[in-house]
């Protein structure tokens, strides 16, 4: 069964999954990732990555973002946001 971004849990797991997955891809320790700070501050973030990193939600949310909801998004709640309004949207 896929995920989905609709219950508290579900919501815990969503921010979760986004934030390992940046600190994966970033090289850094989630630890010190926080809903609301700015990705820009990370070191070692580049636009690729950040496109490796939505493409990895994409998939494992089954959903796809808005191009405008990821270019505005600049904290992981951010991008945890953007999924919930895409499974809100798409009805998964």
């Amino acid at each position: 069964m896929t995920p989905t971004a609709g219950s508290v849990s579900e919501s815990n797991e969503l921010y979760t999954f986004v934030a390992t997955t940046i600190a994966q891809e970033l090289k850094v320790d989630a630890v010190q990732l926080t809903p609301t700070l700015d990705l820009r501050s990370i070191a070692g973030i580049e636009s690729i990555k950040v496109l490796r990193i939505i493409c990895k939600v994409e998939q494992k949310y089954d959903v796809e973002l808005e191009d405008d909801a990821v270019f505005r998004a600049n904290t992981i709640q951010d991008i945890v946001d953007a999924v919930r309004n895409a499974s809100d949207t798409t009805g998964k």
